[in-house]
């Protein structure tokens, strides 16, 4: 008989999780501390359809319009725009 970990059941498990980067966070974030938190918001909702459950069968790709992004459409636009500019992801 093997020890094994005690699980925990919660909903969440259910459907997957979406892990982050932790160089963002340990990384980045210590030195963006002007980066408005609607960018990390923006980025964590984008994150999980690129890289969340199902990404390897979507092609690691995202489709979403700016209201699909919880947050007014200005603010998703300009963080497209940033993103777009910053070469880390392809923009169409």
């Amino acid at each position: 008989m093997t020890d094994q970990p005690k699980r925990t059941d919660l909903p969440i498990f259910e459907n997957g999780f979406t892990k982050f980067p932790t160089f963002l966070v340990d990384e980045v974030m210590p030195i963006a501390a002007g980066i408005p938190a609607s960018f990390w918001k923006y980025l964590l909702v984008l994150w999980r359809d690129l890289f969340g459950q199902g990404c390897e069968r979507k092609g690691y790709r995202a489709a979403k319009t700016m209201t699909q992004l919880h947050m007014d459409k200005d603010t998703a636009s300009q963080w497209t725009a940033a993103l777009d500019v910053s070469g880390l992801f392809e923009v169409a």
